[in-house]
């Protein structure tokens, strides 16, 4: 059952994929925020075999599926391991912590359906002494990043960046760049972006 996404689902007539019969349900947006999603499911384990992420004319932007699965068998411990050697390789973790982007004057309107999952403070790549803030909306399917980079170099003016369902734009306020990324529409990403505000700091 969908709460928070404006969603709708509907069966469709059952498919095999991989030698499963599968019921495929269908994901219909009731805007123009978000993509429609047609999803293949094993009805005995739950799992999802395939799925397909929609235009509004119901044109297929991104599909992924298994090509092969086998479901409750035994698995050999020695297949899980990487295929090529990590010796050597160095694990790099960028620190970051939590924060309230209203306690840093800024304020940012999602379209009805998504929710603010978190708010942090990260440091950049390679310039330490600069930070970026980043909140983090989903509305159940789609998640979309907000990146605020005080005293970063002025945007750019370009349109909406966008890669099979992934849209990125930015847009400059005031000394801060702000720039949206998410598997929502271009519109989205623009609407989003452009309602980023700095208000005051509290």
């Amino acid at each position: 059952m969908l709460t928070i996404s404006p969603l709708i689902a509907g069966p469709t007539p059952k498919l095999v994929i991989t030698g499963i019969e599968c019921r495929v349900l269908k994901l219909v947006p009731l805007d123009a925020f978000r993509y429609g999603y047609r999803l293949w499911v094993d009805p005995r384990s739950g799992l999802l075999l395939k799925v397909q992420v929609l235009a509004d004319d119901d044109a297929v932007i991104e599909q992924i599926a298994f090509s092969d699965v086998r479901i409750g068998e035994p698995i050999n411990p020695s297949q899980l391991k990487p295929s090529w050697s990590t010796n050597g390789w160095d694990v790099v973790r960028r620190e970051s912590h939590a924060i309230e982007f209203s306690q840093h004057g800024w304020s940012v309107t999602a379209p009805d359906g998504f929710r603010r999952l978190t708010e942090v403070e990260r440091n950049l790549e390679g310039d330490s002494a600069r930070a970026a803030l980043q909140a983090v909306y989903s509305d159940g399917l789609a998640t979309v990043s907000v990146f605020i980079e005080p005293g970063a170099p002025a945007a750019v003016p370009e349109p909406v960046q966008r890669r099979g369902p992934l849209s990125a734009f930015t847009r400059q306020v005031g000394d801060a760049r702000v720039t949206v990324v998410g598997e929502v529409p271009p519109t989205t990403a623009m609407s989003i972006a452009e309602s980023v505000r700095f208000v005051a700091v509290h």
